[in-house]
Formats: structure tokens, sequence, C-alpha cells
């Protein structure tokens, strides 16, 4: 157990009584994915804390988590398929947040208190991804904030997934980390440069005047609708997706 196998044992029985006598004791493990170690590390390099939540004894699941570098203390073992959805919600609650930081971040977040857009930052819980297999992964799986499953598991487990890896290579979640970070950085890029638009040509064509109204002595559209902009631009916000600095 403390190598991560699990124990077997035979008995025979004479038939005659109903008691059996141990003739042979096994061990066997599952083959660990070779990139997995890597994986797991690359994870962690990112900032990502990474768990393991297994069926099997708390010492074979310690012993595997040791060789693929996952900290003993994130370990859960010993848990039955419906308690690995609860101990993902319970991630959710007390797991490690999202660190939202950076002079870019700072500054968009001023921008939409000054909109008086509701700020509503993601981490105010941690987000949890859960990769899997089986169908005891299922209820996991569809408990996390992001399923992923692995693309020759069981049908019950791809059905109860976001994201499935066709090639059932680890190595896709750090592309999927990747293209996500990449798909936020656009959005972000495309909500300042769309407000930054917006903000040069209330500049351009409007004067302030009091009560917080606009002039529209030098501007091409007509005055209602001018007024009506940032109300506009506050329900698209409040209707979009829900993103990091939101």
């Amino acid at each position: 157990k403390s190598e991560g196998k699990s124990v077997i044992l035979l008995a025979v029985s004479s038939g005659q009584s109903e008691t059996f006598t141990v003739v042979g004791i096994f061990a066997a493990s599952d083959v660990l994915r070779p990139e997995a170690k890597g994986v797991v590390s690359a994870l962690q390099a990112q900032g990502l804390g990474t768990w393991m939540i297994s069926g099997d004894n708390e010492v074979t699941a310690r012993a595997v988590a040791r060789s693929v570098n996952i900290p003993e203390p994130n370990v859960i073992a010993g848990v039955l398929p419906h308690q690995k959805a609860e101990r993902v919600a319970w991630l959710q609650q007390v797991g490690q947040k999202r660190q939202v930081g950076g002079r870019a971040n700072t500054w968009v977040r001023k921008l939409l208190e000054g909109l008086r857009v509701k700020v509503d930052p993601l981490n105010k819980r941690a987000i949890v991804a859960m990769v899997g297999d089986g169908i005891n992964d299922a209820p996991a799986l569809a408990r996390a904030d992001v399923g992923i499953a692995i693309g020759s598991g069981s049908d019950v487990a791809i059905s109860s997934a976001s994201f499935i890896l066709v090639h059932s290579d680890l190595k896709s979640i750090l592309t999927l980390t990747d293209l996500s970070r990449k798909v936020f950085r656009r959005v972000k890029f495309n909500f300042v440069s769309y407000i930054s638009f917006l903000t040069e040509i209330l500049r351009t064509h409007f004067s302030p005047c009091s009560f917080g109204l606009l002039s529209t002595t030098s501007s091409p559209f007509p005055s209602p609708l001018v007024l009506f902009i940032p109300h506009i631009t506050r329900a698209c916000l409040q209707s979009g997706p829900r993103l990091p600095w939101r």
C-alpha cells in the first residue's frame, strides 16, 4: 500500500467447513500516465492548487499522490461517488482562491466602479476543475465549475463533463488552461478598447453640464440617444458573460 498498490488476498477452503486459508497475497496497481507528473508540476507552476480525490484507501492514495508531486494534505481518499461531489463543493468554498491583481485589473475595476457597474469578482470562492474518466467521477464532474473527461473514459463521465480530452493526453489540460487565458485576455482587450472608443466620443463631441447631463452643441447624435449611452453600456455589461473582473 505504501507503494501505491492494492493488496489482494487469495484464500481457499476444503468445502467441508466455512474456514478459509490464505494461500497467496498479491499486489496490483494501475499504471500512472507518463505525462501525469509533468502536467501536475506545470499546473502548480501556474499557481493552481492540485488535489486528488480517490475511492482508494488513504495509504495507497497518498503513495500515488507522492509519485506525481501532489501534496499529501491535498489528498482526499476513501470516498464514495456522491461524496466526491460533496468534496468538490467543499473545495469551492475553502480551496485556494484566484488572486486578482495587477495594474490592468485595478484600472478596469476602477473604471467599472465609475460607471456604477456592480463588481462581483470570481475570487469570492475557489474555481474548481475536475478531471476524471470513470463512472464514479460523473457526480463530481457535474458539480465542478469545469468538468474535464478523458476521451477513453466511460460514457457517463463524458456526458457529465464540460470538456472532453479526445486524445486522452493529460497535456491537453495545459492547452486548455492556456487557451482560456488567451480568450479572457482578448475579452478584456475588446472591452477596454470599446470603453476607450466610447470615452473618446464623449470627450470629443460632448461637454459636461449641470447635474451630470451632457450638452450636445457639437454632437452629430440626437440628445436623447446620447443620454442613454451609459445606460445601454451598463445593461450590456450586466447581461454579458461573467468575467474575472466583474
